[in-house]
């Protein structure tokens, strides 16, 4: 089926990460430390297909199902947001978007990666942010709330969102269940913050 007439576009799609990719993919000093996940199965759950991991098959399935485009967010990379070592965690980000910017680079109109951004240190998060965008990636997620030993008055909200102001980006908090030290009780829906500049 060819690309629909009309724009149709997914705006909460997620790709399947490679379940190797952060033990080979951060620097040697962070391996031991790196997660590692159970082999895909192809036709289970989220891994029912190759395109979660294979951009050009994604791009098969996107015309099947008449997709313009698909906003695309990360699965395994997901529960990185509760590892509590900060320089893992910024590793373990970088390692992803790496990837992410080379699976999107198949087709930057059509897959719209959304860079995950560590915030445990505001000036690297920024950094990554800035990096990944200038690469093409769109927006970020971040947490939706900050790590339970930052004190009410740090900054790392305005200093974010003051960047995302300046690039025209769009923010994603993730859901509370991957914060750590479980800061809200209840689970809840991810939440955007639209910083783009109006038309």
């Amino acid at each position: 089926m060819a690309i629909a007439s009309d724009l149709i576009i997914s705006s909460d799609s997620h790709v399947m990460e490679p379940v190797d990719l952060w033990k080979t993919g951060v620097p040697e000093k962070y391996r031991d430390g790196a997660p590692v996940f159970p082999p895909h199965q192809v036709g289970e759950g989220f891994q029912q297909h190759a395109g979660g991991w294979d951009p050009n098959a994604r791009m098969k399935e996107m015309e099947a199902d008449g997709l313009s485009a698909e906003v695309l967010y990360p699965t395994l990379g997901l529960d990185l947001f509760a590892i509590d070592d900060a320089g893992l965690q910024e590793a373990c980000f970088r390692a992803y978007n790496d990837w992410l910017i080379d699976y999107c680079s198949v087709n930057t109109d059509r897959l719209i990666g959304i860079p995950a951004i560590p915030v445990y240190n505001i000036d690297n998060g920024i950094k990554e942010l800035e990096r990944c965008n200038k690469a093409g990636l769109k927006g970020a997620i971040i947490w939706q709330a900050p790590h339970p030993d930052w004190t009410p008055d740090e900054p790392w909200p305005q200093e974010v969102s003051s960047y995302a102001i300046d690039d025209g980006a769009r923010l994603l908090l993730v859901d509370p269940l991957a914060v750590p030290g479980e800061i809200l009780e209840q689970p809840g829906e991810s939440t955007a913050f639209d910083f783009s500049r109006p038309a």
